[in-house]
């Protein structure tokens, strides 16, 4: 009998304000590339308020972009315009690139991303089988 070798996947997930987070990955080179930087170590970045639907900050590498014409939901993870990542709390239409998505449920679970003020969040990976 044969065995096929189990590949383990990458999950992305996001801590924020000691909620946890699971995010599916979008498949595209800049998730990809978003994933291979996490492998090495988790990031945390400061969000600040950016676009009345999302809280953006800066990641501490450059990731490739992967823009479409796009509609971001509440809870999707993309970088914006400048680069950096944010966080969605609201919808949003323009040309982004969307790296995971967190659900819609995210504003049920998080209602200080949409509130004022700074929030602080953890990127890393979990290896599933």
């Amino acid at each position: 009998s044969y065995t096929k070798a189990i590949q383990p996947v990458p999950g992305l997930v996001v801590r924020i304000n000691g909620a946890v987070l699971y995010a599916s990955l979008e498949d595209n080179p800049s998730a990809g590339a978003f994933i291979e930087n996490l492998s090495k170590a988790s990031v945390t970045v400061a969000l600040q308020e950016d676009t009345g639907f999302a809280k953006a900050g800066t990641l501490p590498w450059e990731l490739p972009r992967s823009d479409e014409e796009i509609t971001s939901m509440p809870g999707d993870v993309i970088l914006d315009k400048e680069g950096r990542i944010a966080v969605c709390y609201g919808q949003g239409t323009g040309e982004l690139t969307c790296l995971a998505r967190l659900g819609n449920t995210l504003n049920e679970k998080l209602p200080e991303l949409s509130a004022d003020g700074d929030i602080t969040a953890e990127f890393s990976i979990e290896w599933s089988e």
